[in-house]
């Protein structure tokens, strides 16, 4: 498939490259006799497959670059910088109200620090020294 559209259009994008060698992932998943006879099952069946492949392929996209680790740094450094102080509070200095305790607290902090990556964790520092306690 790949070498055909290299022959055919050898200016076609990335994104067309993709969808090339990603029509073909999985598609045993989804028998096309499972569909109605005819033009308009047949139809139905390729879209199907299409949603389905172009979700595959952005998953092991996701999986390779690296979105994945930049989305779960952002998550971490927004709940440090938003959210940390108020439920740090509501669990330890107001135990009244929910409390977890203090070892309960530095085993979410700790399991938010081993999700981020080294460059980030610098910038989660600078965070919570900031943070009015």
């Amino acid at each position: 498939m790949s070498r055909r559209l290299r022959c055919f259009a050898p200016w076609a994008s990335h994104v067309v490259q993709i969808a090339a060698r990603a029509q073909h992932v999985k598609r045993w998943v989804s028998e096309r006799k499972a569909y109605p006879e005819g033009t308009a099952g047949y139809r139905q069946w390729r879209q199907d497959l299409g949603k389905m492949h172009a979700e595959i392929a952005k998953e092991e996209m996701l999986k390779v670059s690296g979105e994945v680790q930049l989305l779960e740094d952002v998550i971490c450094l927004v709940f440090l910088e938003f959210y940390w102080f108020p439920f740090s509070k509501k669990h330890v200095l107001e135990p009244e109200k929910d409390a977890m305790g203090e070892e309960k607290l530095l085993d979410i902090v700790k399991k938010t620090w081993v999700k981020m990556s080294l460059s980030k964790r610098s910038r989660a520092e600078k965070v919570l020294l900031c943070t009015k306690w």
